[in-house]
């Protein structure tokens, strides 16, 4: 049991040097060819941050653990909600700008409850995924034309010229930068592979269903990176890139995780989860969206009653998928 411990600890880590070097050789490469720092951290940075949810899904449904699959999505995107917003908003409440409002939130409400009809049907299929990633190739190409005017508009901006210059001094050559994104890659799927395996059999032996493994520990597991990007943004007073963050890599994790993951292996659903987990899931969107809808900010307070929520549905998890 002890080693099993260490071995999922061992796949945490992993997954979150994983995420950390396929961020920065990315990121530097796509500087140095002279991309868009904005269309950066929209693509590279969001797709980096929940990588590890997608190899860990993936590997997941292909090993026939589809409940490890699902439950790491569901529980990434509540954790997102509970934990990282509820933890990051205690150490310094988080200012919003309104623009999140007006199109990621009401794009993340759409992913979520599409996410929930289709789970309806007993299966996400690869006709389900393929709607869904239709979606986000919709909403990419929206942000990236958004992101590339805005980026034009700047230009004049000498104090951003300056920042952009230095920025690429410190990108490194391209060969160095594509090594360390396959030393990010290969470090998510060993750590993906081996927090699979690890938790499946940690389920087992403790008779906890490998659902409720995956809502919670797996799924915490995989949000690291999201997890410190936020926290080290609230403690040097970034605290308002934690929405952005945080709505980007729940839309990421629908759909583009959960669609490709459909695409390539249909998943069923057991109506168990149906009737508790996803609703919850839409439901913590909600209260989010109306939570920023009030004084554009998360207050400590707020913080404190999501972070609080978000612990009491893990322990009803527990009580009501006691086998596994």
């Amino acid at each position: 049991m002890a080693g099993l411990a260490f071995l999922s600890i061992a796949g945490f880590v992993l997954l979150y040097l994983g995420g950390e070097y396929l961020v920065k050789g990315a990121a530097n490469l796509a500087l140095s060819l002279g991309i868009s720092a904005g269309i950066i951290g929209l693509t590279i940075v969001s797709a980096g941050t929940s990588s590890p949810e997608l190899v860990v899904s993936l590997l997941a449904a292909l090993n026939g653990k589809s409940a490890i699959s699902l439950g790491n999505i569901v529980g990434s995107n509540l954790a997102n909600i509970g934990v990282i917003v509820g933890l990051t908003a205690i150490v310094r409440p988080i200012p919003i700008h309104w623009t999140f409002l007006r199109v990621d939130m009401p794009v993340m409400l759409l992913a979520f409850f599409l996410y929930y009809v289709f789970a309806v049907s007993g299966t996400i299929s690869r006709g389900n995924g393929a709607v869904l990633l239709a979606i986000f190739f919709i909403y990419l190409i929206y942000y990236t034309v958004k992101v590339i005017k805005s980026s034009r508009k700047n230009r004049s901006d000498n104090a951003a010229a300056k920042f952009d210059s230095a920025s690429l001094e410190k990108t490194g050559s391209p060969l160095k930068n594509v090594a360390w994104i396959v030393l990010g890659t290969s470090l998510l799927i060993l750590g993906g592979h081996i927090l699979v395996e690890s938790a499946t059999k940690i389920a087992t032996i403790i008779g906890i269903s490998q659902w409720v493994i995956a809502l919670s520990m797996v799924a915490v597991g995989t949000s690291l990176p999201e997890l410190t990007t936020s926290l080290v943004a609230a403690v040097r007073g970034h605290s308002e890139i934690v929405i952005g963050n945080v709505i980007g890599s729940n839309i990421f994790n629908v759909l583009f995780v959960q669609s490709t993951v459909g695409v390539i292996q249909p998943i069923p659903v057991q109506w168990s989860f149906i009737t508790f987990e996803f609703p919850v899931m839409l439901a913590a969107a909600v209260i989010l969206f109306f939570i920023l809808r009030t004084n554009y900010l998360v207050s400590r307070l707020e913080g404190v009653l999501l972070f609080t929520g978000y612990i009491l549905v893990i322990l009803y998890a527990f009580l009501r998928n006691p086998i596994s």
